[in-house]
């Protein structure tokens, strides 16, 4: 992995911060100014440890979560994890450590499956870089567009105009929010909650990719007044006039599939690579999963018959788990559709497609 773009650690773009006291001065004035807002707290005769539970005291604030370790460091960190802050101290104290949010990219492309916090160590040795943790959810990108992929961004692009506030939202969060893999949106115009759980006059829009603060700003720009949101996670977006407005949305609960393919033909006719055709089709077909589309097996045929020469017949098998680790045995695949909620997206892998060729009598 390496780094999309050059950052520095800082205390002026900081996501946690430890403060410690730099100099015991009695009658002084000891200030953590955090985004422009400051807190202070005035020290008699009190030693370092007074001085530090003194700040811990003075710093109400409900977005920052504030710790004491070893009555001597003052811990502060951002409860959103994407936000960067500005710091400023006074004299007398300073930072002995700090972390920063930088986005990094794998050298392969793919949806690489990585067990949380296995990104630890750092190839490089950096002065002042001590370490790395992958404390975010990892944003997957897109291959370039194929022409019909081209032509239906086109079509979400129109909708950014639409008087369908779904699709404009939507629209607007697959072309103006970065790294956006999928978006789908439900609606409830009714007076009662409905079956989704939706509340009454709300809207629910399930996002795969982007950061949680692009998606509610997006998200607040589209939707009509009155309308509220609905969703597991929560963002305060700065308000027209003054204030925040807290913007709700869904992250989809992934179903990862897993496929066995036998191909039947003619084998004078059949490509030496038929495997790779196989799973190119099937792979690009799961890329146009969104929240909400089931996989139906007879759909996922066409792309196949285009593709690999000499078929007569296409066997699919499927096995599904929502669990990462999940391995399927032979008797968990079978000829079956993946059907899903609309909170529910299908992870389709070329590592997990299996194909095999049987000949023709």
């Amino acid at each position: 992995m390496s780094a999309t773009d050059e950052f520095q650690i800082t205390r002026s773009n900081f996501n946690e911060v430890t403060v410690i006291v730099a100099a015991i001065q009695q009658n002084a004035v000891y200030s953590v100014t955090i985004n422009g807002e400051r807190y202070s707290y005035q020290n008699t005769d009190g030693d370092g440890a007074a001085i530090i539970a003194g700040l811990k005291s003075a710093i109400h604030n409900a977005d920052y979560d504030v710790t004491i370790e070893n009555d001597e460091f003052l811990m502060i960190k951002d409860n959103t994890k994407t936000r960067s802050n500005a710091l400023i101290l006074t004299e007398n104290l300073t930072v002995s450590q700090v972390t920063v949010i930088a986005n990094f990219s794998t050298e392969e492309y793919g949806r690489i499956v990585l067990p949380h916090g296995i990104v630890n160590k750092m190839v490089n040795n950096i002065t002042g870089f001590t370490s790395v943790t992958n404390l975010l959810d990892p944003v997957y990108g897109k291959k370039q567009e194929t022409d019909i992929e081209l032509r239906q961004s086109y079509l979400a692009k129109s909708a950014l105009r639409s008087n369908t506030m779904l699709e404009s939202i939507t629209a607007e969060l697959l072309n103006n929010v970065s790294n956006v893999e999928s978006a789908s949106g439900y609606e409830n115009d009714t007076d009662y909650t409905d079956a989704r759980g939706l509340p009454p006059h709300s809207i629910e829009i399930i996002v795969d990719g982007g950061s949680e603060y692009d998606i509610a700003q997006a998200i607040l720009r589209r939707k009509a007044g009155g309308i509220q949101t609905y969703g597991s996670v929560s963002v305060d977006v700065p308000g027209v006039y003054g204030g925040s407005v807290p913007v709700h949305f869904n992250r989809p609960e992934y179903l990862y599939a897993w496929l066995k393919v036998t191909l039947h033909g003619d084998a004078s006719r059949m490509p030496v690579n038929y495997s790779a055709l196989t799973i190119q089709s099937l792979s690009e077909d799961g890329a146009k999963f969104v929240a909400g589309t089931d996989m139906l097996i007879q759909l996922l045929n066409e792309g196949i018959y285009n593709a690999v020469a000499g078929l007569t017949f296409v066997e699919i098998l499927s096995a599904y788990s929502s669990s990462k680790s999940y391995v399927p045995s032979a008797e968990d695949y079978r000829q079956q559709n993946i059907m899903v909620t609309t909170r529910q997206k299908i992870l389709l892998s070329d590592t997990r497609i299996e194909v095999s060729f049987v000949a023709d009598p």
